[in-house]
């Protein structure tokens, strides 16, 4: 199973849900690097190669109610990550990240004895985008633009009506990267080839934190009693663009970029040119519409105020390090040619 038995009485216990993911597998690592006995539920067909060997594994799935119980059977706190951040259909949005939520806080509710703390992992796409000039603060009223960002705002709605008396908080990362994710290949692979992609008019305004500045934000938020009922946005609040992005990979890579530009009204017929290819291979769609839209939003920025005057939690890994960090790791990998 790969855990010693022997140590679990002495430790807090750690459910995760989604633990071989991306953010996943790196909280595991952080937690047992911090003394917790963690249990990573995982799923029969799981790729486990990022799970850290010394986590308890146990099987069971957020859309199988009956297997959630004997996964929770002592946890001291339930870190809930399971979820789908691209689907084919909405169906499958609200089976995963809104159902899947009120499973796991009926389970911890009947659970004997219950859990102390649910932590869930929602999105800044649940409050959704922001303007230039005002990041988005966890008094602002939501307004998720996408099917994923309604969905997890949903599911923290399900989290608030089921979890009974067991204590829950809720965290909101916002553009979350870091090595062994995918989403900024394909940036990456731009950097690679000498090119910082840049979209016509005003520059989009992002905010991101890396993977490991999130987990210590997470399991800050797990034991800080102030944290009871609330909701916090964790980010690095230097908002980054797309093109720096590009731009501090090809440093990293031993590149200069070159600004690609693209004509932002030609994004929504590349993204059906993209759905329609996608459809005649058989293959989901990577660029749906609303998420295509998301990339035409003025800025996706959000304040890391409430978490570093509650949780005392700020991001330490700057931009220029972490993308630096993870174009390297990309190519160490294989992901894009050396």
């Amino acid at each position: 199973m790969g855990f010693d038995p022997a140590g679990v009485t002495m430790a807090r216990i750690a459910l995760v849900t989604g633990a071989n993911g991306f953010v996943g597998s790196h909280l595991c690592t952080h937690l047992l690097d911090e003394g917790w006995h963690v249990r990573a539920m995982v799923r029969r067909t799981s790729d486990l190669r990022w799970l850290d060997a010394r986590a308890e594994r146990v099987i069971g799935e957020v859309t199988a109610p009956e297997s959630i119980a004997p996964a929770l059977e002592g946890a001291d706190t339930v870190f809930h990550l399971a979820g789908v951040t691209r689907a084919a259909r909405v169906a499958d949005y609200e089976r995963v990240n809104v159902a899947g939520c009120e499973h796991v806080a009926r389970a911890a509710a009947r659970a004997q004895p219950p859990p102390r703390r649910i932590v869930l992992a929602s999105s800044l796409a649940a409050g959704g985008p922001s303007t230039r000039q005002t990041p988005r603060a966890e008094t602002d009223p939501d307004a998720p633009s996408n099917a994923y960002g309604a969905s997890k705002r949903r599911g923290e709605a399900a989290l608030r009506s089921h979890a009974g008396a067991v204590a829950w908080t809720v965290v909101r990362p916002a553009a979350v990267y870091g090595p062994r994710d995918r989403a900024f290949v394909p940036l990456a692979r731009l950097a690679r080839a000498g090119w910082a992609l840049r979209f016509s008019g005003p520059p989009q305004q992002v905010c991101a934190i890396h993977v490991r500045d999130l987990v210590r934000g997470m399991a800050a938020a797990a034991l800080a009693d102030r944290a009871q009922s609330e909701v916090y946005y964790l980010t690095h609040d230097a908002p980054i663009t797309w093109e720096a992005v590009g731009r501090t990979m090809a440093a990293a890579l031993g590149w200069r970029a070159r600004a690609l530009y693209v004509p932002r009204a030609i994004v929504p017929l590349a993204a059906f040119t993209a759905g329609a290819l996608a459809r005649l291979a058989g293959r989901p769609n990577r660029m749906p519409r609303d998420r295509v839209a998301d990339l035409l939003q003025a800025a996706w920025t959000c304040s890391g105020a409430k978490a570093r005057e509650q949780l005392g939690f700020e991001a330490a890994i700057g931009h220029e390090q972490g993308m630096g960090e993870l174009a390297r790791w990309y190519r160490e990998a294989g992901w894009i040619h050396a």
